[in-house]
């Protein structure tokens, strides 16, 4: 088995340069929020040139770091940008290798943290103050991304590698779909269109379902 190769820590490397801008360090978190030894260990050493692991800190972490500092909104999103673009070169590593993925990732970085800028949270679902219609085309617009993700997911589990993590993630957003669905009113229930939705939702958790068989055998074999 090939040995894991050093990547940058980009969440790491925007927290310290973010502490050092509120004259603090990652050696100084202790102070600030309430954090493990080992955690802490393993953040600084992903500041080194030999590191191979990409820690962050929990949601509740940050949440608590952002309190203390406190930190700027422009601040927390440099963060979000980083912990999404470790995602992204998580999930490219999976499929076609960490070199790749490194590449696609340190070329895209500056993007994430332009666009996270520019973010505008209330513009993803919506308002509350929308009416009826306008709420439940945003209820459909959101069933239909949810398949789409789901079947993305489940796509990506007949790749390479984790195949179970892309399975479940796949499980976790036809799960929203279809909870969003049954959100719907009644009258809109009682529509063709409806029950159609609901049709091909249970149909894609079959669909998953038998993937997950397929991969547990594979397990099973010698």
């Amino acid at each position: 088995m090939a040995e894991p190769k050093a990547f940058p820590n980009f969440f790491v490397q925007e927290l310290a340069d973010i502490l050092a801008d509120h004259g603090e360090t990652l050696a100084s978190l202790p102070d600030l929020i309430v954090i493990g030894p080992e955690t802490l260990a393993r953040l600084q050493t992903s500041l080194t040139a030999s590191s191979t692991s990409s820690p962050v800190l929990a949601p509740e972490e940050l949440a608590q770091l952002g309190t203390a500092l406190p930190l700027l909104k422009d601040e927390m999103r440099r963060l979000q940008a980083a912990l999404l673009a470790l995602a992204i070169r998580r999930l490219v590593a999976s499929q076609i290798g960490a070199d790749y993925a490194q590449s696609i990732t340190q070329t895209i970085y500056p993007e994430l943290v332009t666009a996270f800028q520019k973010f505008d949270p209330t513009q993803v679902r919506g308002d509350a103050g929308a009416n009826e219609d306008t709420t439940i085309d945003r209820s459909w617009n959101f069933i239909r991304e949810s398949r789409d993700a789901a079947l993305l997911a489940l796509q990506l589990s007949m790749g390479f590698s984790n195949h179970q993590a892309h399975l479940q993630e796949a499980r976790s957003y036809l799960a929203e779909a279809l909870e969003e669905l049954e959100l719907l009113p009644k009258a809109v229930k009682a529509q063709a269109l409806w029950k159609k939705w609901q049709h091909q939702l249970q149909i894609d958790r079959q669909t998953i379902e038998q993937q997950e068989q397929t991969v547990m055998g594979r397990r099973k074999q010698p």
